[in-house]
């Protein structure tokens, strides 16, 4: 009887033996590196005995599906996300658009541009995040760093408003300083143009070659120099290179300067002396008179 159980006792520790070292020889396997000779298809890692990760040293090239229940590492153990590469990744570009999907990333080969398929849309992956938050309508401006913030600029479809959001034509300039001005990079001189509470439009300069000019009650002011018409140097207030016309408020002549001869005509655009008149005339100089009336006749001293 005791050999009996001898006998089993040995032969049970000779199959412990060989369990274990199946096992062990399993696991150790499990953790080697394996040829591609030796990948055949199927299931790894999921045997009767979880056997844990695979590593592949060469290159792995996969004609169908890659089923994988964990994690991937590219030249790295750490497998901290789904897909861990250590190095660059590369997208072929593609000429057909793939199923979309929320989520999908293709390299466009036609656009030559990352392509990502969000919110319903495909859109481009690669052009950075705006933030910030406006007015409609407002022109927007950089307020930071990626942030948008609201300008002074206001458009609407009557034109532009500059301090205002009601502008009342294509440019519309508003508020206490509500002011166009025009600088000079060569001397630095400035040319204002606004208008005041009361109506009156000015134009004026910040130094003496500008005109200082006001649009008041639909009269125009020079407030300080002269004017000239077709010459830069005026002499006088009022300086005029050419012939000089003066109409009324029909379009007739009532006084006409002629550059070239000299001569002067009231009345007439074609005087043939120094000083025509066509019309009657009164002349006074201390109590004498010279007078032409409708009749042709000149009276003297009447």
């Amino acid at each position: 009887m005791k050999e009996d159980l001898l006998i089993l006792s040995k032969i049970f520790s000779i199959i412990l033996l060989f369990l274990l070292f199946s096992i062990s020889s399993i696991a150790f396997a499990a953790v080697q590196s394996h040829p591609a000779s030796q990948i055949t298809p199927g299931i790894f890692g999921e045997a009767i005995l979880p056997l844990g990760n695979y590593t592949f040293p060469l290159s792995l090239y996969v004609n169908q599906n890659l089923l994988v229940s964990g994690s991937i590492g590219i030249a790295t153990s750490s497998l901290t996300h789904k897909l861990n590469v250590n190095g660059s990744l590369r997208l072929i570009p593609i000429a057909s658009t793939p199923p979309e999907e929320n989520g999908t990333i293709f390299y466009n080969q036609s656009s030559n541009k990352f392509m990502c398929f969000e919110a319903g849309e495909w859109k481009e992956c690669l052009k950075g995040t705006i933030n910030g938050s406006g007015i409609a309508n407002y022109i927007p401006i950089w307020v930071g760093f990626q942030t948008l913030g609201n300008s002074i600029i206001y458009q609407s479809s009557e034109g532009i408003g500059i301090g205002t959001t009601t502008p009342l034509g294509t440019l519309s300039i508003a508020g206490s300083n509500g002011q166009l001005v025009l600088s000079a990079s060569s001397d630095g001189g400035d040319f204002n143009i606004f208008t005041n509470a009361s109506g009156t439009l000015a134009i004026y300069g910040a130094n003496a070659n500008t005109l200082n000019l006001r649009l008041l009650d639909g009269n125009l002011i020079v407030d300080s120099g002269s004017v000239g018409i077709g010459i830069a140097s005026p002499t006088t207030k009022l300086h005029v290179n050419g012939s000089l016309r003066v109409d009324n408020s029909t379009g007739s002549a009532i006084l006409f300067v002629n550059d070239t001869s000299g001569r002067v005509g009231i009345g007439t655009t074609s005087p043939s002396q120094k000083l025509v008149i066509a019309g009657t005339f009164n002349a006074t100089h201390n109590n004498g008179v010279l007078m032409l009336d409708d009749e042709g006749n000149i009276k003297v001293g009447i």
